[in-house]
């Protein structure tokens, strides 16, 4: 079984755009449509549908629940809004304006039947309640950024889990929250997995379970006949807190590191060297770009290598094109049967035109971001900061490079921050020197609190280290950036940037998910519960049983990093056993290291003498 939550989310879009007419039915009931959305469900449809499909499926007009707008009363409204008191409140006046000939009310999570009730004695109080033709629970309350990754989107997550003042009827919505949209996700797919967890989780575990176990016994959720089951993982953040603050050196990591990547969508500044000038430029990255496909968990120097190559390629088609156009143009005495061959090459050649264009438009883009990324890690030399934190990896970090590094060194004061937790948190006795030379880069109350709370997470959640095994490194893991020849990214060579050669190293959850999809005693996965929402028992002693099909998902926060180790160790295991491997990841929100620190800071201030939950 191939599972696609970005495709599924989109098919579920698309038909609810459709007014949920099943596939193959003509719909007779509204040729154009207008789509009234909350900014939460416009986040959800912005990296899977742009303003031309939209077009397509006969909306005319999208905009914000809260904008002010004026009636259109002779088409049909679909409405996609979080069910919340306040929205509902918004839905009530536009329906007792008259704004417009109909509502398809389509709720991204189900509403309560209080809600449902202010609807209908307002809409019976301003005698419109004929025009509430549907009212659907979509089920759609999380945001899909790949096929096999998507984020709840629930801001400052690993803060509100990890604070230990939250209210009983805070936890309550924090739960709910997480467990509605989870819950979309395994509707969406159609699916009824296993769920495990370790006992830090089984908060979450248990409500989803239960949630799972209603839908099914009360048939408001019907899954797909005949579904391989997979299996959901539920994980804390605090299981390893040192892949969010490492430096990457893959290509879409490396954008969301140091360019900002959200919602698909990146924003360079873009110089005119011709004019001098300089603009932001803002990308989608999205699945239409083959390019973007084939190399966003590439190292960054093969990104670059392999736009070069495109380049040339574009740059000899168009010569191609410019010498066959000058060629015809040079014939005078030609016959009638080669002319009609020559007309048929530059009727070839035109409509080859639009294709070329957007290669060149696709190199651009590619090139530009690249060229932003470059003076990042030239101005930072991030490189360092890779190789040190690689050998921390191995086990084999040279203490003197490292101390010039945090001290001497380029980088940002973050930058150098993130270097000594990652050594803090992987060494098993952490040098004085270092440690002294910490004391150093300290210069508030807040990074002395959170260097403290990282002292207390090692102590108490168990870090475990990554043997460094499947390596494949070279005795020298560094080596300079070809020169490239396009103008943008010359002179490289004379700017000394090293890169590292990439590495099959798995990060801790994602031996964390190979344990517990191969049945292995390693990690405590033994002694997670395991709840299946087919069967009433819960137990901590399950059966031994394999699966190729899992959801991962980590409450606190994730990243690209983690996500694209996944997907590469289910390509390994694919290949290893000949059989399909899938794996979808997903997380509370999708943070960068910045981001991550920010929450980082926010918990250890307010747990300063206090001790962190244990994952």
């Amino acid at each position: 079984m191939t599972l696609s939550v970005k495709n599924k989310q989109s098919d579920a879009i698309l038909s609810m755009l459709n007014l949920n007419v099943p596939d193959g039915s003509k719909n007779s009931e509204a040729s154009w449509k207008l789509l009234i959305y909350d900014q939460r469900c416009s986040d959800i449809i912005s990296p899977l549908i742009r303003v031309g499909k939209l077009r397509e499926q006969g909306i005319t007009l999208n905009m914000l629940l809260s904008a002010d707008r004026q009636p259109i009363p002779d088409i049909p409204a679909i409405y996609f809004v979080t069910p919340s008191a306040d929205n509902i409140k918004r839905i009530c006046a536009d329906c007792s304006k008259h704004l417009y000939e109909s509502y398809y009310l389509s709720f991204s999570s189900p509403i309560s039947p209080e809600l449902l009730s202010v609807i209908a004695k307002s809409t019976v109080q301003s005698s419109t309640s004929h025009q509430i033709t549907k009212i659907y629970d979509q089920n759609l309350d999380f945001i899909s950024l790949e096929d096999n990754f998507f984020s709840i989107h629930l801001q400052n997550s690993y803060s509100t889990i990890n604070n230990s003042q939250l209210k009983p009827y805070e936890i309550e919505d924090l739960i709910s929250k997480i467990v509605n949209s989870v819950f979309s996700v395994i509707t969406t797919l159609g699916v009824v997995p296993i769920i495990r967890c370790p006992a830090g989780m089984e908060m979450f575990a248990k409500a989803l379970y239960s949630r799972l176990r209603e839908a099914l016994e009360t048939k408001t959720y019907i899954p797909t006949p005949n579904s391989q089951r997979p299996v959901l993982i539920l994980l804390d953040r605090n299981v390893d807190i040192s892949s969010m603050l490492s430096h990457s050196w893959t290509y879409q990591s490396l954008i969301h590191d140091l360019l900002g990547l959200e919602l698909n969508r990146v924003k360079v500044e873009v110089k005119d060297t011709d004019k001098n000038t300089s603009s932001l430029q803002s990308y989608d990255l999205e699945s239409g770009d083959s390019f973007w496909n084939q190399h966003r968990g590439s190292p960054f120097e093969q990104v670059a290598q392999d736009v070069n190559k495109k380049l040339h390629e574009w740059t000899e088609e168009r010569e191609a094109i410019t010498k066959k156009r000058d060629d015809t143009e040079d014939d005078d005495k030609v016959s009638g049967q080669q002319m009609m061959d020559q007309t048929r090459d530059l009727g070839s050649l035109v409509s080859s035109l639009p294709e070329l264009r957007n290669k060149k438009k696709m190199i651009d883009t590619h090139t530009n971001i690249l060229t932003a990324l470059l003076g990042k890690i030239t101005e930072r030399e991030l490189n360092l900061f890779v190789s040190l934190e690689e050998s921390m990896i191995r086990f084999s970090v040279d203490e003197k490079k490292l101390a010039t590094q945090l001290q001497d060194g380029k980088g940002t004061p973050e930058d150098k921050l993130r270097l000594f937790l990652l050594y803090y948190l992987s060494a098993s006795s952490p040098s004085k020197t270092i440690l002294d030379l910490a004391e150093t880069l300290i210069d508030s109350k807040t990074d002395d609190s959170l260097i403290n709370y990282c002292k207390k997470l090692k102590q108490f959640c168990g870090f475990e280290k990554i043997a460094p095994t499947s390596r494949n490194l070279p005795n020298n893991p560094t080596a300079l950036l070809e020169k490239f020849s396009f103008s943008s990214l010359s002179g490289i060579m004379q700017a000394g940037v090293n890169y590292l050669t990439s590495s099959s190293s798995e990060l801790v959850i994602s031996r964390m998910v190979d344990a517990v999809m191969e049945s292995k005693s390693s990690f405590g996965v033994e002694n997670y519960l395991y709840l299946d929402p087919r069967d009433r028992n819960i137990t901590t002693a399950p059966p031994r049983k394999t699966f190729t099909d899992a959801i991962v998902v980590v409450l606190g926060g994730g990243n690209y990093l983690e996500y694209q180790n996944l997907q590469d160790y289910a390509k390994r295991q694919q290949q290893q056993k000949k059989t399909g491997v899938n794996i979808i990841y997903g997380a509370t929100e999708v943070l960068n290291a910045s981001q991550f620190l920010e929450q980082l800071r926010s918990v250890a201030s307010a747990t300063e003498g206090s001790r962190p939950q244990r994952a």
